[in-house]
């Protein structure tokens, strides 16, 4: 048994229960930040430049001066693989079709949501959706290194359940009679 077959249980067993929600101990928070380390490679993460530059660019248009998400107005406690507790922001795309509240079957090309994970105060992790012509990118970053991007399955798998892939809060719906 080697490192590839290692790394490929591992993958498994991070992708089958990643998406489940925990309360997690400070303990296992290290280890799971270990496990999703040893996760980063060429299959999760597919297109590291490109996550790099979504980075710098959501930065620069100071994300966390973005409308938060609904739900997400203050910090709140993370039931997701995404640390302890959470910060959502949604770019201008996203607020207005909120805002407008007209029936959505999926967010528009040019949506951002930017999420900052947070362990005991700190932050620990910056995960980023940004739906393009041919779907949404994926990138999540421990500091400035991005660990996922692209369209990796630990991602598109755990967020299948969601409203176009994101989990955190719904589409706009047509009101109930």
């Amino acid at each position: 048994m080697g490192r590839p077959f290692f790394l490929a249980v591992l993958a498994t067993a991070f992708t089958a229960t990643a998406c489940a929600p925990r309360e997690v101990s400070s303990d296992s928070k290290a280890s799971e930040l270990e496990v999703t380390a040893e996760l980063t490679d060429s299959k999760n993460n597919q297109a590291p430049k490109e996550a790099s530059a979504l980075l710098q660019k959501v930065r620069a248009e100071d994300y966390r001066s973005w409308t938060r998400a609904p739900g997400y107005e203050q910090r709140q406690p993370a039931a997701s693989p995404h640390s302890d507790e959470v910060d959502i922001y949604v770019n201008d795309v996203v607020a207005k079709a909120l805002a407008d509240g007209k029936p959505l079957s999926e967010w528009p090309e040019g949506a951002t949501i930017v999420k900052d994970g947070f362990s005991k105060s700190k932050l620990e992790l910056t995960a980023i959706l940004d739906k393009r012509a041919d779907g949404w990118f994926w990138a999540e970053y421990f500091g400035d290194k991005p660990a996922f991007s692209g369209k990796p399955s630990a991602c598109t798998g755990c967020h299948a359940g969601g409203d176009d892939f994101v989990l955190a809060f719904p589409l706009p719906q047509a009101p109930k009679p």
